[in-house]
């Protein structure tokens, strides 16, 4: 009986090691740098602020977890505790729109833009909550 529960408590000890090697692999890899990945999808921020503005549950099913790039012109560059983030704002009243979170590589590459500047950027689609929410952004060079 001595045996089977060494055996058993041996099992167990390699399962929660293996599982939290696991998750620190991913939460230390996925939110570090931008994608370098080929998008999924070509698109402007107003395309897709449209697309999710009028069917938020076909947009999720077509856009969500996948590798987006799009472009327009940088109304917000922010830097707080969550890291730098990039807003466009695609409604008319300027409050809602597309906002990109950069991966940490990309702090250098974006003091070359401000408000108005015409980027492209690159990254995962998070999903819509009143804002289309870009994360590990990389900046495309054209």
């Amino acid at each position: 009986m001595k045996k089977y529960l060494r055996i058993i408590l041996i099992i167990v000890a390699a399962g929660i090691i293996i599982g939290g090697l696991a998750l620190l692999y991913v939460f230390r890899h996925s939110k570090t740098g931008g994608i370098t990945a080929k998008p999924d999808f070509e698109l402007t921020v107003t395309n897709l602020f449209n697309n999710y503005s009028k069917d938020e549950i076909a947009s999720n099913k077509k856009f969500l977890g996948k590798i987006l790039q799009v472009d327009g012109l940088v109304d917000a560059i922010s830097n707080d505790s969550t890291g730098i983030t990039v807003t466009f704002f695609c409604d008319s009243l300027g409050m809602n729109g597309v906002i990109c979170a950069l991966g940490d590589d990309q702090t250098k590459k974006v003091k070359d833009f401000k408000k108005g500047s015409k980027i492209a950027l690159k990254g995962q689609c998070d999903g819509f909550n009143s804002d289309v929410r870009i994360n590990r952004c990389s900046i495309i060079e054209k």
